[in-house]
C-alpha cells in the first residue's frame, strides 16, 4: 500500500507590524483567509489531489493592504470566492481523510503544530472546538536535518522559499511566495529533492 500524506499551508489576516507585535493588539486575530493542501503519494513521489479554499474573515472582514501586498489575495477575491471558515475547515478535514498533515514552522520544534496551531486557534475563535482535529505535524525539523546533512545552512527560511533555495523553479505554479498553494508546492518540491524516505 502506498503511503499518502497531506501537505498544507494557510494564509491569515495580518497588518504592518503585526508579526513583530505577535498580533498583540486587541482587535487583531489570525483569521484564516486561505487553506491550500495537496495529497501526495510518497512511494510514487507524485501529487494525487489538490485543495485551494478562500475564506471570509469574520472579526476583521476587510483585508489590509499589507496582507494583499504580501499574499496577492484581494478583498474582491474573498468577496467572490470566499466561504465561511467552518465550511472550509470541514472541506479540509474531508480532504485530509485521516492522513498526516504536514505544515512548516521554522522556529518551532517538532511538538509544535505549525499551521495546525492556526487552524485550532480559528476553531476556538469561532467556538467550533468540537470539530474533528487532523493529525498535524511540523515538517520544519525534518527539513533542518536534511539541510544539515547536505551542508545547506539557511539561518531562517519559510515554506515558500524552500524550492528556490534548492534551485527549483516554480514559476508555473499559481501565485508566488506567501500564497498558500504556492507554498505547499514549494514544500513538496523540497520533499522530492531530499527523497523523503524517513518522513
Amino acid at each position: 500500500m502506498n503511503r499518502e500524506i497531506i501537505i498544507f499551508d494557510t494564509e491569515y489576516t495580518s497588518w504592518e507590524g503585526a508579526m513583530a507585535n505577535n498580533w498583540g493588539d486587541d482587535w487583531q486575530e489570525k483569521e484564516v483567509v486561505q487553506i491550500a493542501a495537496i495529497k501526495c503519494d510518497l512511494d510514487k513521489m507524485k501529487i494525487i489531489d489538490e485543495l485551494n479554499i478562500f475564506i471570509k474573515p469574520i472579526k476583521n472582514p476587510v483585508l489590509s493592504d499589507f496582507f494583499t501586498g504580501l499574499t496577492g489575495i484581494t478583498n474582491e477575491k474573498i468577496s467572490v470566492d470566499g466561504i465561511g471558515f467552518e465550511e472550509a475547515y470541514d472541506k479540509f478535514v474531508e480532504f485530509a481523510d485521516g492522513l498526516e498533515c504536514f505544515s512548516f514552522g521554522w522556529n518551532l520544534n517538532v511538538e509544535m503544530l505549525a499551521d495546525g496551531t492556526i487552524m485550532n486557534g480559528n476553531l476556538e475563535l469561532l467556538n467550533l472546538e468540537d470539530k474533528r482535529i487532523p493529525n498535524y505535524i511540523n515538517i520544519a525539523p525534518w527539513f533542518k536535518k536534511r539541510f544539515e546533512e547536505n551542508d545547506i545552512m539557511p539561518k531562517i527560511i519559510n515554506s515558500g522559499k524552500i524550492a528556490k533555495h534548492l534551485g527549483i523553479d516554480l514559476s508555473d505554479i499559481y501565485g508566488a511566495e506567501h500564497n498558500a498553494l504556492f507554498d505547499t508546492y514549494s514544500l513538496w518540491e523540497g520533499i522530492k529533492y531530499f527523497k523523503a524516505k524517513d518522513l
